[in-house]
């Protein structure tokens, strides 16, 4: 007798640098937010121009969307995949951290 408890599922891109950008516009756009709400709290305004770094923890670890390599099994999300359901949507899952410092007035 075989028995199938659990059934998980990876799926891949090739070229997800539609997604990359969207990503980085949602991180820009969180950081404005919140560097907004920061300087009205301490009754400051923000320079124009940022200075913006980005992570490279995710790139050491996280393979490029392009490339097909197995994910390591110490990142918080594994490297089993997700629970497949056949009903449910596919849901694609990109990060990009960045580092924003607005200048005050």
């Amino acid at each position: 007798m075989i028995v199938v408890e659990t059934v998980n599922v990876r799926y891949a891109m090739k070229d997800c640098q539609v997604l990359v950008r969207a990503a980085y516009q949602a991180a820009v756009k969180d950081a404005r937010n919140r560097s907004e709400a920061l300087a009205q709290a301490m009754n400051v305004q923000l320079g124009k121009v940022p200075s913006v770094a980005e992570s490279f923890l995710y790139d050491l670890f996280v393979p490029l969307c392009s490339e097909a390599t197995e994910l390591p099994s110490f990142l918080p999300f594994g490297s089993s995949g997700s629970r497949y359901d056949p009903n449910a949507p596919i849901e694609v899952q990109l990060r990009r951290d960045i580092f924003v410092t607005y200048p005050i007035k």
